[in-house]
């Protein structure tokens, strides 16, 4: 059977003289990974999970949870949670001046970010840095867009799962690399679908 577990969140690592990649994936103990993700991004290498030689983090990607609900019904998602994508940013964002005591390293260059979908799907998202980025950006921050985030527009029902997926597409260049019964077409994904 399928074994039931939260999100996983793991790392591309590049060698730039190699021109190779490796994906780290965390080591599961009991269901839990032995790292917060976060620890990546630390400042002080002591905390970092300890990388091969010559590798830096290149992407992120995020695997959907596929945990059983109240009630006993499976929850599957089969797209970016808008929480994730605002962490790629967020990793990526370069403050003018770094502030003191902060528990993250901000600036890193990420080529994508990829999610895993439960249905076999491979998404792949590739910043733009476009103004289109730059609102999405803001709309998936909760502390920036408060009720007007992408995550209270879902809770709410303003908007749906399908209009998030297009203003992703709309930002950056947004891909299946591997297809499924929800993400039946490689390529591009179209903003206007």
């Amino acid at each position: 059977g399928t074994r039931i577990h939260s999100q996983i969140i793991g790392f591309l690592l590049f060698n730039p003289v190699t021109r190779a990649y490796l994906i780290a994936e965390p080591i599961l103990e009991e269901g839990a990974p032995v790292y917060a993700p976060c620890s990546a991004f630390h400042p002080d290498a002591y905390y970092r999970p300890a990388l091969p030689d010559g590798y830096r983090v290149d992407g992120m990607y995020f695997s959907s949870a596929n945990l059983v609900a109240e009630g006993g019904r499976e929850v599957v998602s089969d797209f970016f949670d808008p929480d994730d994508l605002h962490r790629m940013f967020s990793y990526r964002y370069k403050p003018a001046q770094r502030p003191k005591g902060s528990p993250i390293r901000y600036g890193f260059e990420m080529s994508a970010v990829y999610f895993s979908a439960a249905d076999g799907a491979l998404l792949a998202y590739t910043p733009s840095r476009s103004d289109e980025e730059l609102r999405l950006l803001r709309s998936v921050s909760r502390v920036y867009s408060g009720a007007e985030s992408i995550q209270a527009q879902l809770a709410a029902g303003t908007i749906n799962v399908q209009d998030f997926v297009r203003a992703v597409a709309r930002a950056g260049h947004l891909r299946v690399l591997q297809t499924s019964k929800r993400w039946p077409h490689a390529g591009v994904v179209s903003p206007v679908s």
